[in-house]
This record gives C-alpha cells, sequence and structure tokens, in this order.
C-alpha cells in the first residue's frame, strides 16, 4: 500500500470511526483500525465485535493495499503533523508515515487477521431525516437501563409501523416513549432494541442534517449516511409490553413552566435523602410545593404557582429521574398526570402528544 491524502482528512476519518475501537480486547486486534487503500480513497473501519463503523476520506492510491496499526499511536502521530500532504506506505507488517521532513515507521498487524464487518442482508430498508432520528434517540436514551443483569433493557426498542416510527426506553424505573409519522414505513410491522452504545455512537453520527438509511436484520442493524456506516448487533429476546407500564387515565392533571419547575426539583435535590434522592411534590388549588429532607442534614420546600384546581395530591420521585425527563423537553410547558400516590406518573410536553414519560413513584415515610 502506498498512498497520499492530507492530515486533516486523516484526522476525520480517525475521529469518526475511533469509538468503535475496544477499550479493553482481548483480541489484539481490536485495539487496531484497519486501513485498506482503494482507488481514490482509503477506508477506515474498526469495531469492538459489538459495533463497528466504517468511513472512506480522499486519497491519491499509488498502490492498493491493507493493514491494521494501533488506533491511539495511530491518533497521537497524526494530530502532531503538520497540516497538508501524508504520505503512506507498508512493508510486510509495517507503517511508514512522513509529512515535511518528519517520519514515523508503526508496527501493525495484517489486514486479513480484522474481523469483517458484513453488510446487514434484509429487506427491512428504510430512509430517515437524520434530525428525527437523532431526536427520537436522545428523548428516549436516558431511560435505558445500566444494570447488565436486565441486559433486555440494555438498549432502546425500535418499532417500524407502515406509517409510524416509535422508539422506546426503560429501565423499570421510568419509562420515555416518542412516535412521528412517516410517508414510507415497512409493508409489516418490525422491531429490533438496540444496544445504547449503538445509540450513542447514532447520535453522534446524526449531528448534521442528511438522510440516513437504516438496515434491519435478523441480528443486527446497519446506518449508512453520507459515506459513513455505523453497524450494531442486536439485543437479542422480547422487549417487555411497554404500554402496559402506561396509564389509561389519569385523576389529576397539573400544567405548569418546564423551566420553573427544573430548577425548582434541582433546588430540592440539593437536601434530598443520599440513598433514595427522592422529592416530594404536594398539589392543592393552583399550587405546587416541592421539598426534600434528610435526617440530620436539613430540609428544602419551595411554593410556586401552578393551572390546577383538583383535589390535594402528594406523590414523591426521584428527583434525578424527574430532571432527566425534563432534560429532554423543549416545550415551554409540561403536563404532569398523576393518580394515586403510589401510582405511576405521567409527564409531557403540552405541545407534543407523541412524546411522553412515565415514572414510578416513591413511598413517602
Amino acid at each position: 500500500m502506498k498512498i497520499n491524502c492530507f492530515q486533516g482528512d486523516l484526522i476525520r476519518g480517525i475521529q469518526t470511526v475511533g469509538s468503535a475501537v475496544a477499550g479493553r480486547a482481548t483480541l489484539p486486534i481490536l485495539i487496531n483500525i484497519l486501513l485498506e487503500a482503494k482507488k481514490g480513497k482509503i477506508e477506515l473501519s474498526a469495531t469492538d465485535l459489538e459495533i463497528g463503523i466504517k468511513c472512506s476520506v480522499p486519497a491519491q492510491v499509488k498502490k492498493e493495499g491493507a493493514i491494521t496499526i494501533p488506533a491511539k499511536r495511530f491518533s497521537d502521530i497524526v494530530r502532531e503533523l503538520p497540516e497538508g500532504p501524508v504520505e503512506m506506505e507498508t512493508e510486510d507488517s509495517q507503517m511508514k508515515i512522513s509529512s515535511s521532513g518528519i517520519f514515523f515507521k508503526i508496527l501493525g498487524l495484517p489486514a486479513e487477521e480484522f474481523p469483517t464487518l458484513s453488510e446487514v442482508e434484509s429487506e427491512n430498508r428504510f430512509s430517515l431525516d437524520s434530525q428525527l432520528l437523532r431526536g427520537m434517540v436522545q428523548k428516549t436514551i436516558f431511560a435505558n437501563s445500566r444494570d447488565e443483569t436486565r441486559y433486555i433493557l440494555n438498549g432502546s426498542y425500535l418499532e417500524m409501523e407502515t406509517d409510524r416510527i416509535i422508539m422506546t426506553a426503560t429501565d423499570g424505573h421510568r419509562l420515555a416513549t416518542i412516535s412521528h409519522r412517516i410517508e414510507k414505513g415497512p409493508k409489516k410491522k418490525i422491531g429490533a432494541i438496540i444496544p445504547t452504545k449503538a445509540l450513542n455512537e447514532l447520535s453522534r453520527l446524526l449531528e448534521e442534517p442528511k438522510k440516513v438509511e437504516a438496515t434491519i436484520g435478523e441480528n443486527q442493524i446497519s446506518f449508512s449516511l453520507d459515506g459513513i456506516i455505523l453497524s450494531s448487533k442486536l439485543i437479542e429476546g422480547q422487549f417487555p409490553d411497554y404500554k402496559q407500564l402506561i396509564p389509561k387515565k389519569s385523576a389529576k392533571r397539573l400544567s405548569i413552566n418546564r423551566e420553573k419547575l427544573l430548577k425548582g426539583v434541582r433546588r430540592a435535590a440539593l437536601l434530598a435523602d443520599a440513598r433514595t434522592g427522592a422529592v416530594e411534590l404536594l398539589a392543592y388549588s393552583n399550587k405546587l410545593i416541592i421539598r426534600s429532607q434528610t435526617p440530620q442534614v436539613g430540609e428544602a420546600r419551595e411554593e410556586m404557582d401552578i393551572d390546577y384546581s383538583g383535589e390535594e395530591i402528594r406523590t414523591a420521585y426521584s428527583a434525578r429521574y424527574i430532571l432527566d425527563i425534563l432534560k429532554n423537553i423543549s416545550s415551554e410547558e409540561v403536563t404532569l398526570e398523576l393518580n394515586e400516590p403510589l401510582s405511576p406518573g405521567v409527564i409531557r410536553p403540552v405541545s407534543d402528544e407523541d412524546y411522553l414519560c412515565v415514572i414510578m413513584p416513591m413511598r413517602i415515610t
């Protein structure tokens, strides 16, 4: 392999695939990036066997070839090179890198040993607006479980219907679900549980507006956008029937300014019990009281005006869970839908009927 390319292009390519490099790997080659010189470009690939990312950068290819080299070492070297042309050439298992009188030679491993990033073969292929998909990911991913013993909840559930896309996440204590109408969905309903790591990478890659094509296979999913391919294994198993967790009716509904509620809960959280992080909500005749206390530490109490004229209701929730929800709602006003003190509550934006979050209550002592 012998190529010329620009330092800036190389950096962008390394940044694109670098997060798929395995942090701790039993296979030494997984800490490497695969470089493949082809006609007019060099392809970079990385994988940790759970997700994989591939991209390409323009290059003048004098001789085609491939090699894998340590990702961090390669990245560190390229970042320290001056802006401008970079020449790279392989000799057996070594990569020579030169630019403006600067020369490096690093050891690599044969490209043949690198795991293949297989293409997802499926008829379940569809196109989406990148900003729509990124918004759905960001409004649900916070509710994914981090408990590895609840593996089935370590990802978001993507559902594709003929005219609608739905994404749902839950950790058993809270739930977030959002849907959007689409023009061309699949002929029949399909579903897939996408791991949290893959969703984080997808969100990062979708920062700029563009079209993204998704393909859902039996145990793998891929997203293709602007010359970048992200592939991921799917979480196997049956996602819980989350619709059963959403209260069908709410006896009490109150409306409040989102920013006002967020700041009030954040202040109350300062003196919440460190073990539970609970804050108490007390609503009655156009008033909401937010309070918290910790024995031998102190208590916090804040009163604010709200739009509510029903019976008094008193309940408690994790401050962190409330804040996570409110941070992902963009409307000025939110609606709290409450039932009995130990029944799940619903928080939703006033301006968006297609997004809601369910939060489980905590027992008040």
